[in-house]
């Protein structure tokens, strides 16, 4: 049984008579909100783990772009030159 499937029966059994995403008979819709839901509901949510791999990398990102400031003469309390106001430039 795909998971699909399984979420639906379950959100059927949560709620007793819930609205039917199901497009009928053929598989097929012009309900553009149905769709979108059809294929939101394949798309599987962020786990706690690709939550914080993902937090990891902005930071590694962060840590390269502080060293890369700081490598060209932008760090310190100068800042980068596109950050600070017309006026200081």
């Amino acid at each position: 049984m795909d998971s699909e499937q399984e979420y639906r029966e379950k959100a059927e059994e949560e709620e007793g008579e819930g609205l039917d995403l199901t497009p009928g008979v053929l598989e097929k819709t012009n309900d553009t909100v149905r769709m979108y839901l059809r294929e939101m509901g394949t798309v599987p949510l962020l786990t706690r783990e690709g939550e914080v791999e993902i937090a990891k990398r902005v930071e590694r990102g962060k840590e390269r772009r502080a060293a890369l400031d700081c490598a060209h003469g932008y760090g310190g309390s100068r800042g980068h030159p596109l950050r600070r106001p017309a006026s200081a430039r």
